[in-house]
């Protein structure tokens, strides 16, 4: 991932809004991901996996100031599970569910808002 980069190119724009909580936006290509694995007992896994272009996301919390991600979750998440998340971590007994962190600069320049909630 190129995130560094990407936020040293932008660093002289204005940069849009920032995403609010309930706000749908959609993939204008294939984009890097951080992901979270959340287990039924204390403590969570990590992964990078990659967004696929046309998905769907919803904002989970607005991000606080500073933040350099936000929080969301893909609109057909059963769907994507298998693909986002790594085989090894679905099979822990004590997976419970995954989250995912989108780069804000990704968000910008990658992203389309579709709808406000």
């Amino acid at each position: 991932m190129q995130e560094s980069s990407d936020m040293t190119n932008r660093s002289h724009l204005a940069l849009p809004s920032p995403p609010k909580r309930g706000q749908i936006y959609r993939a204008l290509r294939d984009i890097p991901i951080l992901g979270a694995v959340l287990l039924k007992a204390a403590g969570s896994g990590g992964f990078r996996a990659t967004l696929p272009k046309g998905t769907r996301i919803v904002i989970e919390s607005n991000p606080v100031d500073g933040a350099s991600h936000v929080q969301a979750l893909p609109l057909n998440y059963g769907e994507l599970e298998s693909v986002l998340v790594p085989e090894i971590e679905r099979r822990d007994p004590k997976y419970q569910s995954y989250g995912i962190s989108i780069n804000l600069n990704y968000l910008y320049r990658h992203f389309v808002l579709e709808k406000e909630r």
